[in-house]
């Protein structure tokens, strides 16, 4: 069962979607979707998204600089139709579930004007900042804000770990807005499929 949906663009901030992760799993272990950490080699990603977008209660949309940047050809990807981000976003926004733009760093909330129209409701939702001063903090409010949305919010005395949830094994992830990643007992890496 997937409760929270993370979006991102790999070319954009994907170590600030890989800390909101980490941050939402120590408290509800594999509820969570973010691509690359909850897609097994050999799945078939589109599936396994679609899947996630059907189930979870609460879509996170991360949000940095580079989130409408151009590609090589002097196209914006939000407004390809076939973009992974666009339609991920759409579809949350279609089922009417809460949707929480992020925005990383110096990131504004873009205008309506700005989106297609499949996306132009996105500035309506009540955002959240993650600014570098500050980031794990902010991070670790913004989980527990995410999780207060959750139907099945964890009391306090109830564990939630990811040894509990059976979950991924939890890691800790510091310094990612410096360029360090620092972690025990996990692998990371970076891919882009289309995204």
């Amino acid at each position: 069962m997937i409760d929270i949906v993370v979006n991102y663009r790999t070319s954009d901030e994907p170590l600030a979607a890989l800390l909101i992760d980490q941050a939402l799993a120590k408290r509800i272990g594999g509820r969570v979707f973010r691509d690359y950490s909850s897609i097994r080699p050999g799945q078939r990603y589109s599936s396994r998204i679609w899947t996630a977008i059907d189930q979870c209660q609460v879509f996170v949309a991360v949000i940095g600089s580079r989130w409408l940047q151009k590609d090589d050809d002097g196209r914006r990807r939000i407004d390809d139709p076939a973009d992974f981000v666009r339609r991920e976003i759409a579809k949350a926004l279609q089922r009417g579930i809460p949707v929480v733009p992020v925005l990383i760093g110096k990131a504004s909330l873009p205008k309506p004007e700005d989106l297609p129209e499949d996306l132009s409701g996105l500035p309506a939702h009540q955002y959240r900042c993650v600014r570098i001063r500050g980031a794990e903090h902010e991070v670790e409010r913004l989980a527990d804000e995410l999780i207060a949305l959750l139907d099945d919010e964890p009391s306090n005395g109830e564990e939630t770990g990811t040894a509990a949830a059976g979950g991924r094994p939890s890691s800790t992830v510091t310094n990612v807005f410096e360029g360090t990643v620092h972690a025990e007992g996990a692998v990371f890496g970076v891919v882009n499929n289309g995204r």
